[in-house]
């Protein structure tokens, strides 16, 4: 009975020191776990026996389980390598068979995905074309292919305009119904240049031959200061006035002024986009082609003026934007039957309410709807601007949108606020980055940035259930219960950390003071045995 007593402790303290040592060979091991040997005593008893006076039988290892407590985090140069911080396992995929591991030593093999030391392939969620995750759970593959340019669609800008601003150039029209009440008498309206200088100008100078048709009146406002002067297709005079002149005589003709402000033609007479004086401010956002050449959009911001007293009356807080793309303009032509759908001046209305807000409603849509891409040279690349769907190329098109939603006119500075275009060029791969939810981020060349995928993490309901299998990894069981898989932060899954990895959880100054008291189970066993024997051959000898 001594003997059996003592052999079965001599097995238990000799697989204590084999947990112990193996504890110690893999103090540097990655993501390892520490195991402990869990003992119970034997007991055996008889029918008949009460059990309080019985002698125990020995001792056996009723387990030997892992302790997964967290592990030192040390930080490395691998963007690749992956800690988990808190609790959760590594997913991963090895010709099939699903793994469970805490090492996170991964890189990329050459077919792109990523793997571990084993060849085993990280497991995640992939993401679909609008950047939302995906709950299917696979292969984690990081493409090197380059990144194929996207048409400018949509450019967003954010202005705060100067309310205190005046506008670069007054407009004023004679109607047509007026010239004949100019043509019957003199009218001298009178003009300050910005020195304060005044020059009087007489509209009418041959009544006698009534001759004073728009067309002499338009050439005489021409010849008088060189200002801008020119008859449009409803036979008006237009006149316009620099930053810096006014009208300080308007006098009545048939009840009504001699000069009309308008609104409507100043850009179309004296704007300039080369000539700053022309427009109020302007901004510039760099849009990209159907292959990916780049561009420049320019929106210049006109205040437009305001006089309640105009006959109709002009509307306050209300502005001018021209939008042009590399100097070209952009507009619809005025002839629907134009073969060559000639581009005209793309002008849109702004108005801002009493708070300064951007009046959304009342504001024309910003569209560009008549761009064909061209070079440096002025020839087309064969690219496709902002084709609406099903137009043919060459017709006008409008699928290019400008949103200014966001914007202001207040008394302050012209600021740009925010400026954003969903186009990019060609791009290649430049660099990754995982954050701490274990979304995976490629850098492009081109400055963009997506999302590829979302590293999966696992839990089970019993960690020690797991059934180890080599290499650090784990697999199910039916004691562990199947594996809760979800994305790191959620639920009760740790987060996951770049750069880093955890190190093996054993404490060597335990794991030695473990195997000094092994040590001396395994000799006290021992020492029973020889004293056993002792007794034994001395009642032989009796």
């Amino acid at each position: 009975m001594s003997f059996n007593i003592a052999l079965s402790g001599i097995r238990a303290a000799s697989q204590d020191l084999a947990v112990t040592g193996n504890n110690i060979a893999n103090a540097s091991t990655t993501g390892f776990k520490e195991s402990r040997a869990e003992f119970g005593d034997i007991f055996t008893s008889s029918i008949g026996n009460s059990g309080t006076s019985t002698v125990g039988s020995g001792v056996r290892v009723q387990d030997i389980s892992q302790q997964f407590d967290q592990g030192n985090v040390s930080f490395t140069d691998n963007l690749l390598d992956l800690a988990i911080s808190g609790s959760g396992f590594f997913v991963t995929n090895n010709n099939g068979e699903q793994g469970f591991t805490r090492a996170g030593t991964f890189g990329i093999d050459d077919d792109g995905f990523i793997v571990n030391n084993s060849n085993a392939r990280l497991q995640g969620f992939s993401i679909d074309d609008n950047g939302n995750v995906n709950n299917i759970v696979g292969d984690i593959e990081i493409s090197s292919s380059n990144l194929q340019p996207e048409t400018t669609t949509q450019v967003n800008a954010e202005v705060g305009l100067d309310s205190r601003e005046a506008p670069p150039q007054l407009a004023f029209t004679i109607p047509t119904a007026r010239l004949a009440a100019i043509d019957a008498g003199d009218v001298t309206v009178t003009i300050t240049n910005p020195q304060g200088v005044s020059s009087n100008l007489v509209l009418s100078t041959s009544a006698a031959t009534g001759d004073d048709t728009a067309a002499t009146i338009s050439t005489v406002l021409n010849n008088a200061l060189g200002l801008d002067s020119q008859v449009n297709a409803a036979g008006d005079v237009e006149l316009v006035l620099d930053e810096g002149f006014s009208l300080t005589t308007n006098p009545t003709v048939a009840g009504a002024p001699a000069l009309d402000i308008s609104t409507t033609t100043a850009v179309g007479i004296g704007f300039d986009p080369l000539d700053s004086s022309t427009f109020n401010h302007t901004t510039a956002t760099t849009i990209f082609d159907s292959l990916g050449n780049s561009h420049v959009l320019q929106q210049f911001f006109i205040r437009q003026p305001f006089d309640p007293s105009n006959s109709p009356p002009t509307v306050p807080n209300s502005w001018q934007v021209v939008v042009q793309v590399d100097g070209q303009n952009v507009g619809a032509p005025t002839d629907p039957l134009d073969p060559v759908n000639t581009a005209t001046l793309s002008v849109h209305d702004l108005f801002f309410t009493a708070n300064g807000a951007l009046n959304e409603i009342a504001s024309d849509d910003i569209d560009i709807v008549n761009w064909t891409p061209l070079d440096a040279n002025g020839q087309p690349l064969g690219a496709i601007g902002p084709l609406a769907a099903g137009a043919p190329i060459g017709t006008p098109n409008s699928n290019l949108n400008v949103s200014l939603v966001g914007s202001t006119q207040v008394a302050g500075d012209f600021e740009v606020r925010a400026s954003s275009q969903d186009g990019t060029t060609t791009g290649r791969l430049a660099g990754l980055s995982i954050s701490d939810d274990g979304s995976i981020f490629a850098r492009f060349t081109n400055g963009e940035n997506r999302v590829l995928a979302q590293v999966a993490l696992a839990d089970f309901a019993n960690v020690q259930g797991l059934e180890s299998v080599g290499n650090t990894s784990f697999v199910e069981t039916f004691e562990s219960g199947v594996p809760l898989i979800g994305q790191p932060g959620s639920a009760s899954l740790g987060l996951i950390e770049s750069g880093a990895l955890e190190e093996s959880n054993v404490d060597l100054s335990e794991q030695l003071v473990n195997l000094i008291i092994a040590q001396r189970n395994f000799q006290a066993n021992a020492q029973t045995v020889e004293t056993a024997d002792t007794v034994t051959q001395t009642i032989i000898n009796i």
